[in-house]
C-alpha cells in the first residue's frame, strides 16, 4: 500500500471519528395521488408527510405527489388538507429499487383533528423494475421456521444455491454474485465471492436481484444481494434476542463411521471376522467377501509382524486389534470379544481390559454427534448521553454467534462463526444525514482447498470454507478416511467500515457520498502439532493421541520404545493415518477502498434520473502455498501481490407510468 493511500485512509478514519455519524440506508421513493373520496376529483395542496421524519411533499394540481430519498423500511404516512379529515396510512412498505405507490381518498369533514387510520396494501406489480426482484422483510425472516442465518433463508429460494459457503444465483458461479450492506460492497475480492454473514436481528430488509440490473449495479452478472439493516429508534430502546440448540445427533443415515461393525471397519474390528480374516469368516458367503475389503486377520498379521523380533517386542493378535481400534478412533466391541470361543480367545491372547483403558478408549473415540447452537441478538435506541446533542443520534448493535457440526468430523468437528455489526444514525440538520456502519467477523473452520483426489491445492476453493455437509470431500478418498488432520484449518477475519453523507438539495433532488473500507485476513496454522506423550500401551505398542493432530514432517513417529509403522498404519490395513495431511500456508490479506458519489432527481412525474461516479482500489497480497511432504517438488505456490483499481460512471432514467 502506498504512503499516499495510507495517509488517505488515516484521514478518512479521522473524519469518521470526528463527524456526527448515522446509518447508511438504501434509498427509494414513494409516489401517489390524493383525491376527494366523494367526487373523485384530485386534491391540490394536500400535505403528505412520513411520520417521525423530515420527509414529505405537497400534491400538485393533478393531486399527485412524490417523495424521494426515503430510507428502506416500514412507515406511517399522514395526509391532511383543510376541509378534509386527516388520514393515516399505516405499514407502508418501502423497499430498495422499487417505487411504492399510494392512492389516497380523503373524506370531507367539518370537524378539525378527526383522523382515519387505514393499512397500506402491498404493491404487487412494479412496472419500473427491470429485473427479477424478491424483497424479504425482517418479519418474514423471523417467521421462517428453523432459519437462523440469511444464507440459510436465501438458499431455500428458487434458483439460489451455495458453493463453498457462498451463494450462487441461477446457475452462475459464486464470483458472479454480489452483496451490499447499507450501500457498502461486501465482496471478498481475492476470490470474487459475496459475503452475507449478517446477524438476523440487524436485518431490516433483504432484496435479491437477478438479471437486468440498473446501471449502478454494473459489476454483477448473476445476482445481487442487497441488505439493509436497522438503525435504532429515537423513541426508546428496543432489542431482540434468541438462542437455539439441538440435541446431539448424527447428521446422516446409517451407523457411526466409527462403529466396529460398519462397512469400513468390519473386516478389521468385528471380533468374529477380524482375527481369522475375511476369507475364513465368510468362506460360504461370496457376497460378503465381495462387499468388504480383503483382510488376512490379526492372527496372520501378528505372525508376520513378529518374525525376527526380540520376544519383548513381539505382539499378540489381540494387541494388534486394540492398536487398530485406537487408530480408527473407535471402541472395541467388548461384548463380541467376550463371546468368542475360549480356544480362539487363548490363541489371540485375549484379556478383559481394565476400566482405566476402557475409559481412555471412550474419551479417544471420535464423537460424530454434536450440538449445533446459534445466538442472535440486537439492541438499539437513542445514543446514550450525546444523542440529543448530535442530531437525535441513534444506534443499533447486533451479534450472531454459532457453532455447527460437520456431517463428517475431520481436523475440526465443527465450524464456529462470530459476527458483530454496529450502526449509528444522526441527522445534524434538516435535509442532512451522515451515517456509519462497522462490521467485525471471525470464522474458524476447514478449508476445502485440498481436493480429495490429489495433493495439489484447488486454488478456486481458496478463501471459502468447507460446507457443513462435507461428505463429498471424504467419500472418494477411502485411503485417508481416518487421517483426522487431512484437511487444513482456516481462520478468517473480516473488518468493514463505512461512512455515508446524504444531502437533500430540494424536494425532488438529493446527493449521497459513500466511503467504505473492507479488510479480510486469512490464517491457517502450519507444522506438526501432535502430542506424542504416552497415553497407554497394548503390550509393546505404546500409543499417543494418534491419529489426532498433524504428524507429517518428523523423520520418525516414536512413542516410548515403539516406532509406528509407515504412515502410522497398523499392519495389513491399506490406509494412511499420518504424513499426507499437507501443510497449507494461507496468509492472504485483502484491502479494499470504495468511494462513491450519486445524485438523483425526480425531474417530472415519469422520470427519475440518477447518475454517479465510483472508484474502487483493491490491494491483494495473496500469500498462499501448500506442501504435503519434505520434497521441494511437492510444494505448490500461488503467491502474488496485485493492486487493481476501478473507476466507473453511470447515468440512468427510471421511467414509471
Amino acid at each position: 500500500m502506498t504512503d499516499k493511500l495510507k495517509l488517505f485512509i488515516v484521514m478518512l478514519l479521522a473524519l469518521i471519528a470526528l463527524s456526527t455519524i448515522s446509518d447508511a440506508q438504501t434509498k427509494s421513493r414513494i409516489i401517489g395521488r390524493v383525491i376527494d373520496e366523494q367526487t373523485g376529483e384530485p386534491l391540490f395542496g394536500a400535505n403528505v408527510v412520513i411520520r417521525d421524519t423530515y420527509l414529505g411533499a405537497a400534491t400538485d394540481i393533478d393531486g399527485k405527489f412524490f417523495i424521494v430519498n426515503v430510507p428502506v423500511g416500514t412507515y406511517d404516512i399522514q395526509i391532511s388538507m383543510i376541509g378534509y379529515g386527516t388520514q393515516i396510512v399505516e405499514n407502508v412498505f418501502v423497499s430498495a429499487d422499487r417505487v411504492t405507490n399510494l392512492e389516497i381518498a380523503l373524506k370531507p369533514s367539518v370537524i378539525e383533528g378527526q383522523e382515519v387510520i387505514i393499512t397500506a396494501k402491498r404493491d404487487e406489480l412494479h412496472k419500473e423494475v427491470s429485473n427479477t426482484q424478491l424483497v424479504v422483510s425482517s418479519g418474514q425472516l423471523q417467521e421462517a421456521s428453523g432459519v437462523r442465518e440469511i444464507n440459510a433463508f436465501l438458499s431455500k429460494l428458487p434458483g439460489v444455491s451455495t458453493e463453498n459457503g457462498f451463494l450462487t444465483i441461477r446457475g452462475g458461479s459464486a464470483d458472479q454474485t454480489g452483496a451490499m450492506v447499507n450501500g457498502l460492497s461486501y465482496v471478498n475480492s481475492a476470490v470474487g465471492n459475496a459475503e452475507t454473514s449478517i446477524p438476523m436481528s440487524a436485518v431490516e430488509q433483504v432484496s435479491l436481484l437477478s438479471g437486468g440490473y440498473n446501471a449502478e449495479y454494473g459489476n454483477f452478472r448473476s445476482g445481487l444481494i442487497n441488505i439493509t439493516t436497522k438503525s435504532g429508534s429515537k423513541e426508546g430502546y428496543h432489542g431482540t434476542f434468541s438462542f437455539s440448540a439441538n440435541q446431539p445427533h448424527l447428521k446422516r443415515f446409517g451407523p457411526s463411521f466409527y462403529d466396529p461393525h460398519n462397512d469400513a471397519l468390519r473386516a478389521y474390528l468385528d471380533p468374529e471376522v477380524a482375527f481369522i480374516g475375511t476369507d475364513a469368516a465368510w468362506a460360504n458367503d461370496p457376497y460378503m467377501r465381495e462387499q468388504n475389503p480383503k483382510f488376512t486377520g490379526w492372527i496372520s498379521q501378528a505372525e508376520n509382524y513378529n518374525k525376527g523380533k526380540e520376544p519383548e517386542k513381539q505382539v499378540t493378535p489381540y494387541q494388534l486389534y486394540l492398536f487398530a481400534t485406537w487408530m480408527h478412533m473407535a471402541e472395541p466391541d467388548y461384548e463380541g470379544l467376550r463371546n468368542l470361543p475360549d480356544e480362539l480367545k487363548q490363541q489371540i491372547g485375549y484379556y478383559e481390559l481394565p476400566d482405566e483403558q476402557k475409559s481412555l478408549f471412550a474419551s479417544h473415540r471420535m464423537k460424530e454427534e454434536g450440538r449445533d447452537w446459534n445466538f442472535d441478538g440486537g439492541f438499539g435506541g437513542p445514543l446514550p448521553l450525546i444523542g440529543k446533542f448530535s442530531g437525535d443520534a441513534t444506534f443499533y448493535i447486533s451479534n450472531n454467534s454459532s457453532e455447527r457440526y460437520y456431517v463428517m468430523p475431520l481436523t475440526l468437528r465443527s465450524q464456529k462463526s462470530y459476527t458483530t455489526l454496529a450502526t449509528i444514525k444522526s441527522t445534524p440538520s434538516r435535509g442532512l444525514s451522515v451515517s456509519y456502519n462497522g462490521l467485525w467477523k471471525r470464522q474458524i473452520g476447514l478449508s476445502p482447498v485440498r481436493p480429495p483426489w490429489g495433493d495439489a491445492p484447488n486454488a478456486g476453493n481458496a478463501g471459502g470454507f468447507m460446507p457443513i455437509n462435507n461428505i463429498k470431500y471424504v467419500a472418494n478418498n477411502p485411503e485417508y478416511w481416518y487421517d483426522q488432520s487431512f484437511y487444513p484449518i482456516l481462520n478468517q477475519t473480516i473488518l468493514m467500515n463505512g461512512v455515508t453523507i446524504n444531502k437533500v438539495v430540494s424536494n425532488s433532488t438529493y446527493w449521497e457520498f459513500t466511503a467504505g473500507y473492507l479488510y479480510i485476513k486469512n490464517y491457517s496454522p502450519t507444522g506438526d502439532n501432535r502430542d506424542t506423550s504416552i497415553v497407554t500401551n497394548f503390550g509393546p505398542i505404546y500409543v499417543d493421541e494418534s491419529p489426532y493432530g498433524k504428524w507429517q514432517f518428523a523423520s520418525q513417529h516414536k512413542v516410548g520404545s515403539f516406532t509406528f509403522p509407515s504412515y502410522d498404519g497398523p499392519p495389513g490395513i491399506p490406509r494412511r493415518f499420518a504424513r499426507k495431511e499437507g501443510d497449507l500456508y494461507d496468509r492472504t490479506k485483502v484491502r479494499q477502498l470504495q468511494l462513491k458519489f450519486d445524485i438523483a432527481s425526480q425531474i417530472n412525474e415519469h422520470n427519475f434520473i440518477k447518475a454517479g461516479l465510483e472508484y474502487n482500489y483493491i490491494d491483494i497480497k495473496h500469500n498462499f502455498w501448500e506442501k504435503w511432504n519434505l520434497n521441494a517438488y511437492n510444494t505448490y505456490e500461488f503467491n502474488y501481490h496485485r493492486w487493481p483499481s476501478q473507476t466507473a460512471a453511470y447515468i440512468q432514467d427510471q421511467i414509471s407510468y
